[in-house]
């Protein structure tokens, strides 16, 4: 399956997995009743993220092209 979109998973600082509720997101996906895929990207793409109080920003860093 190609994703033309994105998808994105981010963790800042460190404790950021323990604050993002990983261990009740492994259990939920450990529940999903569907078999294996595959996800084809053309991109990878790294940013920094910092929030304004009022907007999470994005800025691009770096894209490397796949495959």
């Amino acid at each position: 399956m190609a994703c033309g979109g994105g998808i994105t998973i981010a963790y800042a600082g460190r404790d950021a997995p323990d604050d993002a509720g990983r261990a009740d997101m492994k259990a939920l996906l450990a529940d999903v009743d569907a078999g294996e895929g595959a996800l084809e990207f053309g991109t990878l793409t790294l940013v920094t993220q910092w929030h304004t109080h009022k907007r999470i920003v994005w800025e691009r860093l770096a894209e490397i092209p796949l495959g």
